[in-house]
């Protein structure tokens, strides 16, 4: 008696069901796609440019990352101290230093 209860009652529940409305433009976008194919058949070749753009894609995201990565581990790396005392001969060299006497930015 079980099944047959569960049957009237799915029954019932098919009774009170209404007509589900579709998308409007689903044909459209499967008669876009149809005919998409369509042209990638007849035209390999730009069927052909569309997958060298494709793992172009794929090609530059790794790259980008990786040059992305490499600016941070610049920015972030702990710097190395100069050697203090080659800098401020390069600096009295070119005359950049403000503690020598005849620097062009002594006053």
């Amino acid at each position: 008696m079980k099944k047959q209860d569960q049957a009237e009652e799915i029954l019932r529940m098919l009774d009170d069901m209404q007509r589900v409305n579709g998308d409007p433009w689903l044909y459209e976008r499967v008669q876009g796609r149809l005919e998409a194919l369509k042209n990638a058949q007849e035209c390999p070749d730009t069927a052909r440019a569309g997958m060298w753009k494709r793992k172009a894609d794929l090609l530059l995201w790794p790259a980008f990352c990786l040059i992305l990565l490499l600016n941070a581990w610049l920015l972030w790396r702990p710097q190395s101290p100069h050697n203090s005392h080659e800098l401020q001969q390069a600096l009295q060299d070119y005359y950049l230093d403000t503690r020598s006497e005849n620097g062009i930015y002594s006053y």
